[in-house]
């Protein structure tokens, strides 16, 4: 019968045991971070996507689309409504979600963006808008820009990871491109490098400068 002897580990095995753990769980922590950025700019793209089908559900029923006033670009006094709008300035461009869209044919208050598609949406709430480091992010918004017969809708700064979203869906005149890490580094058209996080959706491409 032979004498067995329990052996516990030794200091250097236990060191290497926990450095193990260490690089395992700081492997599965930045992976699960980079899925819940994926799955929150995937409720993003869902939203704008929804916020263009109320504005052709609306287009349906009036004929034209809200107008903003003058398009960006054009020299007006107005040019970008929000829909959800936080921080945004009330000038020089905008009045967020104050301003109030007219019907391009008889130039008729309408109302503000929030209030016009109501019937057609419910309000938009960016995933981490309760997130208090978010929330402190200025300018954020969802963005509408029309003459009543084209329109630009574009998410402002809130975008986590360009990569996460389909190249065409980059926002040229505020991104002209992005790393490897979906962080914009290059200037858009209209904003100066190194450009903001930005994607969006227009209905004709006359609109993807605005």
């Amino acid at each position: 019968m032979y004498n067995i002897k329990n052996k516990g580990f030794t200091l250097v095995e236990i060191v290497v045991a926990v450095a193990i753990i260490g690089v395992l769980s700081s492997f599965i922590m930045v992976n699960v971070s980079k899925s819940r950025a994926k799955g929150r700019d995937l409720q993003r793209m869902t939203d704008l996507k929804q916020l263009q089908v109320a504005l052709r559900a609306y287009y349906l029923d009036k004929g034209f689309y809200p107008s903003t006033g003058s398009v960006p670009g054009t020299g007006g006094a107005n040019g970008i409504s929000c829909f959800t709008c936080v921080g945004y300035p009330s000038t020089p461009i905008t009045n967020g979600k104050d301003l109030i869209l007219k019907n391009p044919y008889s130039g008729a208050d309408l109302g503000t963006l929030t209030s016009i598609l109501s019937p057609y949406t419910k309000q938009l709430i960016d995933p981490q808008e309760n997130d208090s480091q978010w929330s402190a992010l200025p300018f954020r918004a969802f963005l509408y820009s029309s003459n009543g017969y084209i329109y630009k809708i574009t998410i402002n700064r809130t975008p986590e990871n360009l990569k996460n979203y389909p190249v065409e869906m980059i926002d040229p005149a505020r991104c002209g491109g992005s790393g490897s890490d979906g962080i914009c580094n290059a200037a858009g058209i209209v904003v100066a490098s190194p450009g903001v996080q930005s994607v969006a959706i227009w209905s004709d491409a006359a609109a993807t400068s605005w």
